[in-house]
């Protein structure tokens, strides 16, 4: 639940002021529904790039410019957010345009969440890195760093955008 209204209010704050983040539409609290209601948009990035694999070069130039112009809005704003869940299944593809969704798990620096070390416990399930009950990403994107429960940064969000430009220039 946590997570369902961390996304929400992150949303609510970006979702209107980038091109390149997906845009809210609508959040319903109704019990027993909790839900968020966004801009419709074809696939994933993952879903696409699995169906075609091999793209042109400035195919992949324009994907890898939209994938890093929502990463650079979310650490340029003030406090820098870090997404903490970077990979191919959360960009989201509209008309050719790249929209980088799920933020339930975006943190803010200054809170303190995105910077402070994890607990000695992580395990993971179902592909799902785990401190305790708090999903904090998914192990194939993740960084070094995250794996090692270090500390989580703007730099861990770019090392998962170093696999995604990997996964659309090789399509694996």
């Amino acid at each position: 639940i946590d997570d369902f209204f961390t996304e929400s209010k992150v949303l609510m704050q970006l979702s209107h002021s980038h091109p390149n983040i997906i845009k809210i539409k609508g959040v319903c609290v109704a019990p027993p529904a909790l839900g968020i209601v966004l801009e419709l948009c074809n696939e994933s990035l993952f879903k696409n790039l699995r169906r075609t694999p091999k793209i042109s070069f400035s195919r992949f130039l324009r994907l890898a410019i939209d994938c890093t112009r929502s990463l650079k809005y979310l650490h340029s704003r003030q406090p820098p957010l870090c997404h903490r869940d970077v990979k191919s299944l959360n960009f989201l593809l509209k008309g050719g345009v790249i929209k980088l969704a799920d933020m339930g798990l975006t943190r803010s620096k200054v809170a303190g969440d995105a910077t402070k070390k994890r607990p000695n416990r992580i395990n993971v399930k179902n592909g799902q890195l785990r401190d305790s009950e708090v999903v904090a990403g998914t192990i194939q994107w993740a960084a070094p760093e995250v794996l090692k429960k270090e500390e989580y940064t703007e730099k861990s969000d770019i090392y998962s955008l170093g696999v995604v430009l990997w996964e659309i220039l090789t399509g694996e």
